[in-house]
């Protein structure tokens, strides 16, 4: 979700009311709903702790939440997940400032730049006998993390509220180890299972890797090379299976890079300028029934679930009949 569309949502959340304990329950292991039923007396002597949710736009205007890494230590907690927080000081005026607070000592997020919302259900934690208080926050800017070395071992970024990572020109090599614009090549050798392209089959990132060296050094690199290194491997005595088989499925490889390419055009000139004449023209009447004929011949049934609200984007656009 974009960080903007997400902020549009906030009135709405402090409308919402608190499920509470019921539906923890239901979501719960079944372990835990009889932990926590057989210490119904232990949780009105329950230490208390705040944690903050904090959502926060990344570089690219998503909505991200962060989350900890804890350090190794000898306690039930250790090497555990979670939100940033802790137990009251004597200078907390609330659960709230210390929610705050522990985010500010533990990832370095100064508290001008957070803007709780609320706070939620709070939930008690068996193993260490804490009643623990949840806040929801946000930040309007990108956020740099600072780890307080004797709590944090790392920060989780989660690319809210499905994605956990968004590939980008900073952080593709170090994903795939290959450069950002030897990618097409990488993923026409591989395939996209997203858009239903078979790649090469047996040959994965690894051997990519490994066999084709100029994709992780050498910007600007080609299919041509992949092709040659192949053809070269094939003059030597003894060479790797997986070679022929990319040499014989080449078709479906350079189909996959044209279709994945999109600065490439297979337009001749006079498609191009019948494409801007239709651009230039009026747009004609959506023909909603032929419509979704087309989109059940070629099986995208998934848009004709609803189709009104996904016909609503176009209607500044077009007349639907």
């Amino acid at each position: 979700m974009r960080f903007k569309a997400f902020e549009k949502v906030i009135p709405e959340i402090n409308k919402l009311s608190l499920p509470g304990l019921e539906t923890q329950l239901k979501m719960a292991p079944s372990f835990r709903k009889k932990l926590i039923e057989h210490f119904i007396e232990a949780r009105k002597s329950a230490k208390l702790a705040a944690v903050l949710s904090l959502f926060y736009p990344s570089s690219t205007g998503d909505t991200n939440i962060v989350l900890i890494l804890r350090k190794v230590y000898n306690g039930v907690h250790s090497a555990q997940v979670g939100f940033p927080g802790g137990k009251p000081e004597l200078e907390d005026a609330s659960l709230k400032d210390t929610a705050v607070r522990e985010t500010w000592e533990e990832i370095g997020v100064s508290p001008e730049n957070i803007l709780v919302l609320r706070e939620v259900t709070p939930i008690y934690i068996p193993p260490s006998n804490f009643q623990v208080h949840p806040f929801i926050a946000i930040s309007n800017i990108p956020l740099n993390f600072t780890l307080q070395e004797s709590e944090v071992d790392d920060t989780i970024e989660v690319y809210a509220p499905i994605k956990k990572k968004t590939f980008t020109e900073d952080n593709i090599f170090d994903e795939l180890k290959v450069l950002p614009e030897n990618y097409n090549v990488v993923k026409a050798l591989l395939g996209d299972n997203s858009d239903n392209l078979a790649g090469v089959k047996g040959l994965g990132i690894k051997t990519i890797i490994a066999e084709f060296p100029d994709l992780v050094n050498k910007s600007g690199t080609t299919l041509d090379y992949v092709y040659d290194v192949c053809a070269k491997k094939l003059e030597e005595k003894k060479f790797k299976k997986i070679f022929p088989k990319i040499i014989t499925e080449w078709d479906r490889v350079e189909t996959n890079y044209k279709l994945m390419d999109l600065n490439v055009s297979d337009l001749d000139d006079k498609e191009k300028t019948h494409v801007v004449d239709i651009i230039k023209s009026e747009v004609p009447d959506l023909q909603v029934g032929a419509f979704l004929h087309c989109l059940d011949t070629d099986k995208i049934e998934g848009i004709t679930k609803n189709t009104e609200a996904w016909l609503e984007n176009f209607r500044p656009l077009t007349t639907v009949k």
